[in-house]
């Protein structure tokens, strides 16, 4: 199939994996990444294997990753980082797409990674200095605007001093390119559910309430999840179908990853915190999937499930006269610093009970640029804000065609995904681009 080109919009590994099974058949890959580095979400989130590997997936993410910088020093996938579509035109066979590049004011060309921008980044917080999410990935660093004290007003060049190579450049500027493909992906991931969508959840309000996307970065980083005090968690909730299976926020769908990882993050908080007390309140358990019964099997004697939802999570408030916070739930045991407050299904009762942290298991939502991103590929939405597919899952379908013609959607921007189920639809967008592109040239 040589010749033929076609253009990935999305760096993620739904993104990665369609370029790189293109890529393997003879087809040059544009692939187009908003980010300033390769990977997506999934590139941020960390091994959960308890005693043994519980199949989350994370790993075939690595090692994608890592396997790319041989395609692109072949030549075979050309990279635009920190780039985005504009525009869309012509037909397939014939696209003719606009994309414009950010500036990450630091030269790819020259930057090795020596870190001597990092030491000396002044900036609050991780810095101004962006590095790639997964090591041995990408050599190169980047500069984030929005962290930089240079772009707060005040005067700061001391990556550029430090940095032996000269590639920081200050004075970049965005750049517009044209890109010329015979079909186009589009694999522009999702969004995680916002964690503070049921205020009465107490997320962003109290100490202990954490969003689940938050703790596996947290996991990733450090390996133990903390308090604001330095306190590590000896009593943690897991509170499921935060943000979606909820018509009062208008999603009603499963989002059928959170049952899995909060099983896998339970197991996984064990293995390092042993006396851990964890408990997952949910509607009901999906434990579908490759791996997923043997994980559910290996929670039952560690982890508490209770078929109940929260209503509400509140701090505890000690008793004026005793000093303690007993009195304050019906459960009269109260060591936590939250109470969660939740409906036990099987004995139709409200039900108190104290921990010391609550993760609210978030789903998956459209990007949030999903309207935007349809219409400049002339595509169209599902009910639920996804990019709509022609070939629906539900119908028998693959789900990756779209109302264009060479237009063609990879991963979870067209319904929630796991990774594995991810990679599997991106493999299998691959190929009906090459049967539509294969049928063309014949």
């Amino acid at each position: 199939m040589k010749g033929l080109r076609v253009l990935v919009l999305g760096g993620g590994i739904a993104g990665v994996t369609s370029a790189m099974s293109l890529a393997r058949q003879g087809v040059k890959v544009i692939l187009v990444e908003k980010d300033d580095f390769l990977g997506g979400r999934a590139s941020r989130y960390g091994c959960k294997a308890s005693d043994k590997c519980t199949k989350c997936g994370v790993c075939l993410v690595v090692d994608r990753l890592r396997s790319l910088p041989l395609y692109i020093h072949a030549g075979s996938i050309e990279v635009m980082e920190g780039s985005r579509l504009l525009s869309l035109e012509g037909k397939s066979g014939s696209f003719t797409a606009t994309v414009v590049t950010s500036p990450r004011y630091v030269d790819k060309g020259r930057c090795t990674g020596c870190g001597a921008c990092l030491k000396v980044c002044p900036a609050e917080g991780e810095g101004a200095i962006r590095r790639p999410p997964v090591n041995g990935t990408e050599r190169h660093v980047a500069i984030d605007p929005g962290r930089c004290l240079r772009w707060k007003g005040k005067e700061c060049a001391l990556c550029a001093d430090a940095c032996p190579a000269e590639a920081v450049d200050f004075g970049a500027s965005s750049s517009l390119s044209r890109v010329e493909a015979d079909a186009v992906i589009v694999a522009t991931g999702f969004e995680p559910a916002s964690a503070g969508v049921l205020p009465d959840l107490g997320y962003g309000r109290f100490d202990g309430v954490f969003g689940g996307h938050e703790v596996e970065e947290i996991l990733t980083k450090s390996g133990r999840l903390h308090l604001s005090d330095g306190s590590v968690p000896k009593r943690v909730a897991f509170v499921q179908c935060v943000g979606s299976r909820n018509l009062a926020i208008g999603r009603d769908y499963c989002s059928e990853v959170c049952c899995r990882y909060a099983m896998r993050m339970a197991l996984a908080y064990k293995r390092v915190e042993p006396s851990a007390d964890i408990t997952i309140f949910h509607m009901d358990l999906q434990t579908n999937g490759p791996g997923v019964p043997e994980v559910y099997k290996s929670c039952l004697d560690k982890v508490r499930f209770v078929q109940g939802m929260p209503v509400d999570v509140k701090p505890v408030e000690k008793n004026a006269g005793d000093g303690t916070g007993a009195g304050v739930g019906d459960q009269g045991d109260i060591t936590g610093r939250l109470i969660v407050r939740y409906e036990d299904v099987w004995k139709a009762e409200v039900k108190r009970e104290s921990f010391d942290a609550v993760v609210l298991s978030v789903g998956i939502w459209p990007p949030s640029d999903a309207r935007e991103i349809a219409d400049r590929v002339g595509i169209n939405l599902d009910r639920h804000g996804f990019l709509g597919a022609v070939d629906s899952p539900k119908a028998g379908g693959l789900g990756v065609r779209t109302i264009r013609d060479g237009v063609f959607l990879a991963g979870a921007c067209q319904k929630p995904r796991t990774i594995p189920e991810t990679i599997a639809h991106a493999e299998a967008c691959a190929l009906a681009v090459i049967s539509m592109l294969g049928a063309e040239v014949a």
